[in-house]
């Protein structure tokens, strides 16, 4: 018998419970389908339904490709970000140290 941690459980239903309530509502609407006896229309249904998750599942692809060509030029961004960053802080500083001189000469 296969154990599986109770916290391992309630992340997998977290996680694709969603998913799954969305599988089984699609899956009672094919079972009414079914019953009712519109067999034709249900295949017909159901092959644009395959080929509708096949598209989907290529424009995902897509993107995900897109999306790692993207990568490299965020981290470089993000990079000369950090560097305009320091350098704003370290002017700050000097501005701020450039007072208190100015400052304490006209005091003295």
């Amino acid at each position: 018998m296969i154990y599986v941690p109770l916290k391992q459980v309630a992340i997998a239903i977290g996680k694709y419970g969603p998913h799954i309530r969305e599988v089984i509502r699609i899956a009672r609407i094919m079972a009414e389908k079914l019953d009712k006896g519109q067999n034709e229309d249900f295949s017909g249904r159901l092959n644009g339904l395959e080929d509708t998750v096949r598209s989907q599942s290529e424009l995902n692809q897509q993107l995900i490709g897109q999306m790692e060509l993207l990568k490299p030029v965020l981290d470089s961004v993000q990079k000369s970000l950090r560097m305009v960053y320091v350098i704003a802080i370290s002017g700050c500083i000097l501005s701020l140290l450039a007072l208190v001189l100015v400052l304490s000469k006209q005091i003295w």
